[in-house]
């Protein structure tokens, strides 16, 4: 691997010792420096609990199929690094990124000799890199994740076109807070003067919040199954998702999309009405015929991503209590469908989450074998974290507890490792070896 893109990347991640820091100070006046480009773009910005990737994925399918030039920002990566910041679904070179690296350094090292502005973090290096990168490439449209909650994320510097707010759970409670409401509040921080806000499938107490946000600042805002519908299709296929969308202009009867679960259809359809409401704002030709290719074509990894068939191996990145419960019921679903048949569970999770409450949802579930693991992160539980969770058991390799359980299934079983996403990156693509090596497909 080139040096030069190895040393930047060692930087980059150097970064890490300063950890979270919610605040825009930093990112503003690095961004100054830089000239502002994110002032330059045509954002539309997504924010939420859960779905925000898919939903990002799904908006990317949409307007680059339309010929837009799409600039897409989302976090954490699963495969590399470069994936973060991609254009029309091609990842940053490594020359590029080692360009961005050598350009935002020498500012980031002068703002560390300054008290007011030292300590720039990682994540707002990258988010400098990508809105430099962005607008130096000229997309039409950038869509970008937000890192974590909305109002003082490093991406919350931009005046988007339109922005989503997908779902609202309890994450992150001690830097969001400890109420549906505080963390609504939080999310609803990416709602700008005069932007139009789709919402996903969000409970009353949220989005009342959001609601309110939205008037106070004169946002046009489309509600979830109000102002725009999505119904789920039943429907006998293991590995597709079949639904209808409707809004005040459009109506789909039907739609598909390989990306699965039920709130895979409720991230679909939100998608569609940002993809119809920006495409107006901007005075962009909508082509209908794009749409079923486009919600077909979206692919993210490690989200309810089938690695086999025969026998069912999904991979989930069910990162919190929220993710979890979907999962739990995506699963009971896909066995639903079949009368045949055993479910095997493995998991993986970091300290910064509701553990106890995920495992006691998995426990619910009716599987054959359920086995907790480790992996390598410095966030990652170790065997005692698990033991004050009441589990004893606990495989310290994990290849060697997903050989074990490939080793006994029958072409009718379900597997599915989950837990942290990062858990899901580390054992990936190990993983895709080991079932072309054990597995006849």
């Amino acid at each position: 691997m080139d040096r030069n893109y190895v040393e930047a990347l060692q930087w980059i991640h150097s970064r890490k010792q300063f950890g979270i820091r919610p605040g825009l100070f930093r990112m503003e006046y690095l961004l100054e420096k830089l000239g502002n480009p994110q002032h330059e773009l045509k954002v539309i910005h997504i924010g939420g609990t859960n779905g925000k990737g898919s939903t990002v994925t799904y908006v990317k399918e949409l307007l680059q199929n339309s010929g837009l030039v799409v600039g897409t920002f989302t976090s954490p990566f699963i495969e590399s690094f470069n994936e973060e910041i991609s254009i029309n679904g091609h990842h940053i070179s490594n020359d590029d990124l080692v360009y961005l690296v050598n350009k935002i350094k020498p500012i980031v090292l002068e703002m560390d000799r300054h008290e007011d502005v030292n300590g720039v973090t990682e994540f707002e290096v990258i988010t400098a890199m990508m809105f430099t990168y962005f607008y130096e490439q000229k997309v039409d449209v950038a869509v970008i994740e937000v890192g974590l909650g909305g109002l003082l994320d490093s991406t919350n510097v931009v005046k988007p076109v339109v922005c989503g707010i997908t779902t609202i759970g309890l994450d992150h409670l001690q830097i969001l807070g400890d109420t549906i409401e505080k963390i609504a509040e939080q999310k609803a921080g990416i709602i700008k003067e005069n932007c139009s806000v789709v919402t996903g499938n969000i409970g009353e107490r949220a989005l009342n919040v959001i609601v309110q946000k939205a008037r106070s600042v004169g946002a046009t805002i489309y509600r979830f199954n109000e102002d725009y519908t999505v119904h789920h299709i039943l429907s006998e296929h293991l590995s597709r998702e079949y639904f209808s969308f409707t809004n005040k202009e459009q109506q789909f009867p039907i739609l598909y999309t390989t990306l699965l679960g039920k709130h895979q259809v409720e991230n679909a359809g939100m998608a569609l009405q940002i993809y119809f409401t920006f495409m107006e704002k901007c005075q962009f030709d909508v082509n209908r015929e794009i749409i079923c290719e486009s919600l077909n074509n979206a692919f993210i990894p490690g989200r309810m991503e089938i690695l086999s068939e025969r026998p069912y191996i999904i991979t989930d990145g069910a990162h919190n209590i929220h993710a979890m419960k979907r999962l739990q019921n995506n699963i009971q679903e896909m066995l639903a469908k079949t009368d045949k048949g055993k479910l095997y569970i493995l998991f993986s999770a970091i300290n910064t989450k509701d553990v106890s409450g995920m495992l006691h949802l998995i426990e619910e579930i009716q599987y054959e074998e359920f086995i907790i693991t480790l992996f390598d992160h410095n966030l990652a539980l170790t065997i005692e974290d698990y033991e004050k969770c009441g589990y004893s058991h606990v495989a310290i390799n994990w290849e060697e507890a997903i050989t074990s359980i490939l080793n006994k299934m029958d072409k009718e079983d379900f597997f599915v490792i989950t837990g942290s996403l990062y858990f899901i990156s580390t054992m990936r693509t190990k993983l895709k070896e080991l079932c072309n090596s054990i597995v006849s497909f």
